[in-house]
């Protein structure tokens, strides 16, 4: 592999940390988004962070349900998943700027 390739893996890698609580693994993607963590989701349910939880609460939470569903995984972080508000992804693009990412082309 190229060395730029294995410096893009490693970025990759260390964006996303693996712990386990309770037996349940916690995978957490930071770094890759201009905003706080605030959904989660396990096995088809989410769940998304309260205004007024700070993200142990938060993590503490998901985790919780997550175990008393019997999951053994929970996501926190990345994008807006679908399940939690199918706008919630365009409006966060809306609010973001990327100044790396040139504009879309007109046709």
């Amino acid at each position: 592999m190229s060395k730029s390739l294995n410096r893009r893996l490693t970025v990759a890698e260390e964006a996303v940390r693996k712990t386990k609580r309770g037996g349940v693994e916690i995978v957490t993607i930071v770094g890759c988004l201009p905003q706080p963590l605030m959904y989660a989701e396990s096995g088809g349910r989410g769940w998304r962070r309260e205004a007024t939880e700070t993200y142990e609460q938060f993590e503490s939470r998901a985790v919780s349900e997550a175990h008393a569903a019997g999951l053994k995984r929970v996501v926190i972080g990345g994008l807006p998943p679908d399940f939690l508000d199918p706008g919630s992804l365009e409006r966060f693009l809306a609010r973001c700027d990327f100044p790396e990412v040139p504009p879309e082309e007109t046709a």
